[in-house]
């Protein structure tokens, strides 16, 4: 079978959706695999992520910027700091007029059927001189756009000549992928190393167009009912744009990196964990004890238990009874996704196991039971695999080349679980099926592992019992839910079905509690009477006494 047969047949689904190991060695599968033309994600480094921010101490917007394979470095932090006013630069992409048509000819040329044999071969280049507004730009942050005809280093050699301070490019190559940013060679437009290079002294860096577009509506009110309209008017410029921005290097900060726009929209975090948190994270679930998933478990969100190939799991239970790290991690967490913290699951942890080749995650979709669907998915890495293997796969992705994510420890992946129907309702979006291949590793030792962390983002808040009272009945044995839970929870399942049986489990959790605390404030004040009673009446049998012995004395 060819790569684009098997694209274009079922047989696609069943080769991506059944790990290497585990076909009949008659078919010599691993080649045929090895051949699927995956889209492999992550391309963006800690070595180019920047950030653009603006602001006072009270409200700061920081924007995901990529530094430049020249000009400065992240390395060098002092050269890339750079905090001035951002200034449009005239012309935006850095052609003019004449330029644009000179490039408009050049087109044509390449596109004559019948070239002139005597004719030299078409060519076209860009004008490097200062821009029309180089009086404005001279020491500040110059913005530009990209465009094809014009290389990331002419733009740069624009805006040095002009005596900007620093370069902004704003990525508008591909309007279906707004958020999307990427590394700027020193290159021509035709892929060959541009020399002039070296030239560049200046800070360049790109962010994509949606973040442009926050930068040039920065000081309008949101909530405005005609701030829509008014940066609609104002277009691209400066006139909402705040008066000065701060570029520095990003450092340990998370930055986006941004997958599939739409069907499903995948994202990734980096750096979203620090190396202490997730080792934190993978004592916390040895020590509450890894178990094999070996069936559903619909309190704990193990829905498909047959897709789970020798994996261990275990749910840590701590709600808002979170330690002060985990605080961080759920602010932080908040913070960069803008979903709210109270609409998190807790944390699932999975342990493969590297020696067994037969321990993966088949694809899947989350969709946990009777449609209750979770908006959003996050899977986070908690180790790095010691050699090849353990990414997450999305092979039903709408664009039709199906997308690998290769671990990188901390690192998570986002990625959106429902689409909107006809009606505006949301509904399982079919693109969304992913899984978790196999460590394809030498080594035979039985302790070694590869871990990865879950959380579910749903469209309501979870439950108070499942926010405050399960964590309590899990703290004995330091966040795993007893058995007993489970086994309650199913059972009102089984009478009520998943829906009516979780409301009445969520009421149950929260009224047993309360009515043992009122039972036991009524034993309480019960012996606090008794008390009363019995110190009154031991009172009164005293006075009586004192009064009898005074009467026989008279």
């Amino acid at each position: 079978l060819s790569v684009d047969a098997c694209l274009n047949c079922w047989l696609l689904p069943l080769l991506l959706a059944t790990p290497r190991a585990i076909f009949v060695s008659a078919l010599d599968v691993d080649s045929l695999l090895d051949e699927v033309q995956y889209r492999v994600f992550p391309r963006r480094t800690v070595e180019e992520a920047a950030v653009l921010e603006w602001g006072n101490s009270a409200i700061i917007t920081a924007l995901d910027a990529s530094v430049a394979l020249f000009g400065p470095q992240t390395s060098d932090a002092a050269l890339l700091e750079v905090e001035t006013a951002p200034v449009i630069a005239s012309p935006l992409d850095g052609l003019r007029a004449s330029g644009k048509e000179g490039y408009n000819d050049y087109l044509k040329q390449l596109n004559t059927e019948s070239p002139d044999e005597n004719e030299p071969e078409p060519s076209f280049e860009v004008p490097v001189g200062p821009l029309d507004n180089a009086d404005e730009i001279t020491g500040n942050l110059c913005i530009m756009t990209t465009h094809e005809a014009v290389s990331g280093v002419e733009l740069a050699l624009m805006a040095q000549a002009s005596g900007a301070a620093a370069l902004l490019v704003v990525n508008i190559q591909d309007s279906s992928r707004p958020d999307d940013i990427f590394r700027l060679t020193a290159t021509t437009v035709d892929g060959d190393r541009d020399e002039r290079a070296d030239q560049i002294d200046i800070p360049v860096v790109m962010i994509s167009l949606n973040s442009a577009q926050m930068l040039a509506t920065a000081e309008l009110d949101p909530n405005s009912p005609k701030s829509h309209d008014l940066a609609r008017r104002a277009g691209f410029s400066t006139k909402y744009m705040p008066e000065r921005v701060r570029l520095y290097a990003g450092d340990d900060r998370p930055f986006f990196e941004d997958v599939e726009a739409a069907q499903p929209t995948i994202y990734l975090i980096h750096d979203l964990f620090k190396a202490k948190e997730c080792e934190s994270l993978i004592e916390r679930a040895i020590a509450a004890g890894m178990e094999p998933v070996s069936g559903a478990d619909l309190l704990q969100y193990t829905h498909a238990p047959q897709k789970y190939k020798n994996v261990d799991r275990v749910t840590l239970w701590q709600g808002l009874w979170m330690t002060e790290q985990a605080k961080q991690i759920e602010e932080r967490m908040e913070q960069v996704t803008s979903f709210p913290a109270a609409h998190y699951s807790d944390f699932i942890i999975d342990r493969i196991k590297v020696a067994d080749k037969k321990s993966f995650i088949q694809p899947h979709y989350d969709e946990l039971v009777d449609g209750n669907i979770p908006i959003a998915s996050m899977i986070i890495f908690l180790s790095d695999p010691p050699t090849n293997g353990g990414e997450v796969i999305y092979p039903n992705v709408d664009s039709g080349v199906p997308i690998q994510i290769q671990p990188r420890k901390g690192m998570a992946v986002i990625h959106h679980n429902t689409v909107q129907d006809r009606g505006g309702q949301a509904v399982l979006d079919n693109a969304a099926k992913q899984g978790l291949m196999p460590i394809l590793n030498e080594n035979d030792s039985d302790d070694v592992f590869f871990y990865v962390a879950h959380k579910y983002i749903f469209m309501e808040p979870v439950s108070t019992a499942r926010r405050v009272v399960l964590p309590v009945l899990a703290l004995p044995t330091r966040g795993k839910l007893p058995n007993f839970v489970v086994q309650l929870f199913d059972w009102f399942v089984q009478q009520f079905g998943y829906e009516q049986g979780s409301m009445w489990f969520d009421k149950g959790c929260v009224f047993v509690p309360v009515l043992f605390i009122l039972l036991l404030a009524q034993i309480v004040i019960s012996r606090v009477r008794q008390e009363l009673m019995g110190g009154t009446s031991n009172k009164l049998s005293t006075d009586e006494d004192k009064k009898k012995k005074r009467t026989k004395k008279d």
